[in-house]
């Protein structure tokens, strides 16, 4: 199911089958709902297990990357390590027991490249054996990528917060959308039940008690939903 037949399906629930041009409850305030259920659902699921259902994950593909300043990064600068990130902004994934959930980290080809924290980064670099390997960190909603040579395009895959925020960006390599909201929205299917259920009784419950223009007019004439 896309994200805007979900949304459709609880407002056709809430409201008896009926649907009113000027409901109260807004395509967008459910959209909200759906995607911060999804990720508490996930998070409790992926604290619980440790496994992640892989129709959650989406992928950035030929993420553009930008050399830096190297006053941003003070502390790598004696180094010699080429220090680049993201030209645009990364959407915020999913926090859980374990970190930020990013799945993959690495080039075009599928070499992966080693996550660590901002605060790791210096220590990892300077390591004896393993000092040469890439490494990245996410800072501001970027990520930064530490190396030896210079990178022209990144791939990234995870569970993010918002998974709408992907259809903005455009793959490089291909000059297209990797994601629309036409597209199936990434939830296991046999969460979708439940998060309706969650929706509809933690938050539609008193939404739909208040008085709406169930005559959908231009009168404004308003009565209690049923």
């Amino acid at each position: 199911m896309t994200l805007n037949e979900i949304v459709k399906d609880i407002l056709l629930i809430a409201r008896g089958g009926k649907v009113s041009q000027s409901e109260v409850i807004t395509d967008s305030q459910v959209a909200f709902w759906v995607n911060t259920y999804r990720a508490m659902l996930f998070k409790q699921s992926y604290d619980k297990n440790a496994e992640i259902d892989r129709s959650y994950i989406q992928s950035l593909n030929c993420l553009e990357l930008e050399d830096i300043d190297t006053a941003e990064c003070p502390s790598l600068v004696t180094t010699n390590r080429v220090i680049m990130r993201t030209a645009v902004e990364v959407p915020k994934p999913i926090v859980t027991r374990k970190g930020l959930c990013f799945t993959f980290i690495g080039d075009v080809h599928g070499k992966p490249f080693q996550f660590t924290s901002e605060e790791n980064i210096y220590y990892y670099v300077n390591r004896k054996y393993s000092g040469k390997d890439i490494y990245c960190f996410y800072r501001d909603r970027k990520l930064y990528i530490v190396g030896t040579a210079k990178l022209k395009y990144l791939t990234v895959r995870g569970v993010f917060e918002d998974p709408t925020e992907l259809a903005n960006y455009v793959n490089n390599c291909s000059q297209m959308n990797d994601y629309t909201i036409d597209d199936p929205y990434p939830i296991g299917a046999n969460i979708i039940p439940v998060m309706k259920d969650l929706i509809l009784v933690k938050e539609m419950k008193m939404e739909v008690q208040s008085p709406s223009d169930n005559d959908n007019n231009a009168n404004n004439k308003v009565s209690a939903n049923v």
